[in-house]
């Protein structure tokens, strides 16, 4: 029904978090998933976890930020398993995240627009080419932020990379339409992750305070966004931001009215 089933994923960032996740999701859906990060042993350790739910699943060790690497990790897709429906770009890189504008190195603003905006286009287009070869159509899925949009104190660098993340899948949907491929970016707010494990219980508390539904993201509810981009229910839907925040956006405005006048009515 929804049309996954036997289809072929690659998730880049698959082996925690929010990308392995969606590994397991379509996994239980009968897709045969690949899933594609840098570590090596977190990779073969997610691999082996994945096994539990399908024989159909291989780790391709992937810098994204390598233009090789990336092209390795689709023909290693395509050899595997023969073609390539999703392309679901999830990797991303934090690094000068708590810096000021003024003290981000050189450096570091280079490495995270390599990874999160230049291994996103790496895919975008690898993979692009190769649906287009296969000629039946494909999904590719883009993962950015809610800080993408809003911006956050100290998070230029990240906010700047997911913010042209938005900008480019509405461009290469158009680019790619004519071939019936499909690009769709999601935005998810704050969700319980391996990397907002150590925030303090009172500032979660304070920012669920902020979120409408009251609580953080699951990152099962994050990948049920990808499972409708993908699937036959979202047929006619490109160069789309899917915001899987709670609320939090909707409410961001008068949250804020409230707290400099709660007796507003």
């Amino acid at each position: 029904m929804l049309g996954i089933k036997k289809k072929v994923i690659v998730i880049t960032g698959g082996t925690k978090g929010i990308g392995k996740t969606i590994a397991e999701e379509f996994a239980l859906l009968g897709a045969k998933v690949v899933i594609a990060a840098r570590n090596h042993k977190l990779g073969k350790k997610s691999l082996k976890e994945l096994k539990k739910i399908t024989d159909h699943c291989i780790f391709v060790r992937t810098d994204i930020s390598k233009y090789k690497q990336v092209k390795n990790l689709i023909s290693a897709t395509i050899n595997e398993f023969g073609a390539i429906d999703f392309m679901i770009n999830n990797a991303a890189n934090f690094t000068s995240v708590g810096d000021s504008v003024v003290d981000i190195k050189i450096k570091d603003w280079q490495k995270i627009f390599e990874v999160n905006m230049n291994g996103v286009f790496y895919c975008t287009q690898i993979a692009a080419k190769e649906m287009i070869k296969q000629g039946s159509g494909g999904r590719i899925i883009n993962v950015s932020s809610i800080i993408g949009i809003t911006g956050k104190l100290n998070c230029s660098s990240y906010a700047s990379t997911k913010g042209a993340i938005n900008s480019f899948t509405k461009n290469a949907a158009i680019d790619l339409a004519k071939h019936n491929i499909l690009v769709n970016v999601i935005a998810p707010g704050v969700c319980n992750t391996e990397i907002n494990a150590n925030i303090p219980k009172k500032a979660k508390k304070i920012q669920e305070a902020k979120i409408p539904l009251g609580r953080w993201a699951e990152p099962a509810e994050i990948a049920k966004g990808v499972i409708y981009l993908c699937s036959d229910f979202s047929s006619y839907v490109t160069g789309q931001l899917l915001i899987i925040d709670g609320g939090y956006l909707a409410g961001k405005e008068i949250s804020e009215i409230d707290s400099v006048l709660p007796t507003i009515k």
